[in-house]
């Protein structure tokens, strides 16, 4: 059981960490996460997918919103206007999550020495 509780506090602290973690907590300068959204849309299909991954990686449980937001430069609030599924607990969490993805398709991109920036 304390296990349990550990384990949910351990969550609870990263699901916190996420939504706070600004792009520089990530790692990007000045103005880099503008230049990054304005590439993701337009994407060749190899990184499509490895922006899917990286948002499924991020939440599973909302990594299709996460990826039509990044790679369509849609803003959250007109994803909620469309009906989409909230599995949110706030607009911040989705933000949070978007800069998580980014910065993990960021790092997938420097790995395989596509970052264009």
């Amino acid at each position: 059981m304390a296990q349990e509780q550990l384990k949910a506090e351990q969550r609870k602290e990263e699901i916190m960490r996420t939504r706070e973690a600004t792009y520089t907590d990530y790692g990007f300068k000045k103005g880099e996460e503008k230049q990054l959204k304005q590439y993701c849309l337009d994407l060749e299909l190899p990184d499509k997918l490895l922006l899917l991954q990286c948002a499924h990686e991020c939440n599973p449980m909302v990594e299709d919103d996460l990826f039509y937001s990044i790679s369509k430069g849609v803003a959250f609030q007109v994803l909620a206007r469309k009906g989409i599924d909230q599995n949110y607990k706030c607009h911040a969490d989705v933000y949070g999550y978007k800069r998580k993805t980014l910065a993990l398709f960021r790092s997938a991109l420097q790995a395989c020495g596509r970052y264009p920036f």
